[in-house]
């Protein structure tokens, strides 16, 4: 029922187009290849290449389209572009203003509860649909006693306004437990994702960043990981795209090398918590 629910709700405010006919597609990279480590953030809005060297497609019509994967909802003013399956890049956000709904329950079905609040929310003051849809987590990375993927603590999911001169922020009277914050500006490390959302298949990719921040001395982790899921139900699971995405910083030695402007710490500690903007993770059945 929720699921057929949320499809006719996307269907009838999202479109799902398959790229124009000639439009030029990227062809997979195949070998990745390892970049230079950089000791400075991006600009805001941009990525920098870490591994490998998948291109996306962005269109006339301003989709994003790698293989037969395609988003073709607006992303937030300012975000930097999706980043293709297996690549990792660093990647810069602004500060951004979004509205939430966090819970403990289990993330997969959290994300079909806390959907319809969301989008009513957002129909009620006019806020066109973006893409990504946002899942932050905190408490990852746990076991279950079998030795199986546990849930975390707690789940924000959110949805991201297009500018952040739209609207107040503050509680929603009408919708329980829906907020809108600002989200500080942060850098990230980022892995592109294809298939499905599912939490536990999201933790088995983000450990893949943990490895690489285990084994390199310029950035730490400066908060937990997320995931931003870009398409809804009506994309066939193996063409889903979505990033795991850690929060960064530089460590203490490198801090001289951070951008006039830009602090080492800005990334992670100005990030808010989950609790308040969510600022461990990312989002779901629902992605724009």
């Amino acid at each position: 029922m929720l699921v057929a629910a949320l499809t006719s709700i996307l269907a009838g405010t999202v479109g799902f187009n398959p790229p124009t006919t000639g439009e030029k597609i990227a062809p997979q990279a195949k070998a990745p290849e390892s970049k230079a480590i950089p000791t400075a953030d991006p600009e805001d809005g941009k990525s920098i290449r870490i591994l490998g060297d998948a291109q996306v497609t962005r269109t006339a019509q301003d989709f994003f389209v790698y293989e037969q994967m395609l988003i073709n909802t607006p992303l937030p003013v300012g975000y930097p572009d999706p980043t293709p399956p297996g690549v990792i890049e660093i990647k810069r956000y602004p500060l951004v203003r979004r509205a939430e709904v966090t819970g403990t329950m289990s993330p997969g079905i959290g994300m079909n509860l806390a959907f319809f609040p969301l989008f009513r929310h957002i129909q009620s003051r006019d806020i066109e649909m973006t893409s990504p849809v946002e899942m932050n987590y905190t408490g990852t990375g746990k076991k279950t006693p079998e030795g199986g993927d546990a849930k975390p603590d707690t789940w924000t999911m959110s949805f991201l306004y297009r500018r952040t001169d739209q609207g107040p922020t503050g509680p929603d009277a009408t919708r329980q437990n829906v907020k809108v914050v600002d989200v500080p500006a942060m850098t990230v490390i980022s892995m592109g994702v294809r298939g499905s959302y599912d939490y536990a298949r999201m933790q088995r990719e983000w450990q893949k960043l943990e490895k690489w921040l285990s084994e390199q001395a310029v950035w730490d982790a400066a908060g937990e990981p997320r995931a931003l899921h870009y398409n809804g139900p009506e994309r066939r699971e193996a063409d889903k795209w979505s990033e795991v995405q850690i929060p960064i910083r530089l460590v203490a030695k490198n801090s001289s090398s951070t951008p006039s402007g830009s602090s080492a710490s800005t990334p992670g500690e100005s990030s808010p918590k989950p609790a308040d903007a969510g600022s461990g993770l990312k989002q779901p059945p629902a992605a724009p």
